[in-house]
């Protein structure tokens, strides 16, 4: 697989979990649903920041990327950044977040 090929999977996966909208309450079913998909991301922009370079400070980079996530209690506040590791430290905040109301629905 091409250096391209890579990039576009990781959009498509970004893409398809960005999308999510979890309600105030979800239920079970649901986070079911998404957490695997956003683990799934999780893994692969891991792989794809292990193997491609994202730092300048050690030659060149992957360029023109930008990745934007909303604030979880102000969608209005957003933050983009060209770091693949903010974007990986975001996906397992999301999916921090589920597993705590997925362990909430279990408990109560």
């Amino acid at each position: 697989m091409s250096f391209r090929d890579n990039l576009t999977k990781i959009n498509q996966l970004r893409d398809k979990v960005c999308q999510f909208e979890l309600p105030s309450n979800p239920t079970l079913d649901m986070l079911n649903k998404f957490i695997p998909a956003t683990e799934m991301y999780a893994k692969y922009a891991l792989m794809l920041g292990k193997h491609l370079n994202w730092n300048k400070d050690y030659g060149v980079v992957v360029n023109d990327l930008k990745l934007t996530w909303h604030d979880s209690f102000n969608h209005a506040t957003t933050f983009t950044k060209s770091e693949i590791h903010f974007d990986i430290f975001c996906t397992f905040y999301n999916i921090g977040v589920m597993y705590f109301h997925k362990a909430n629905i279990l408990c109560t």
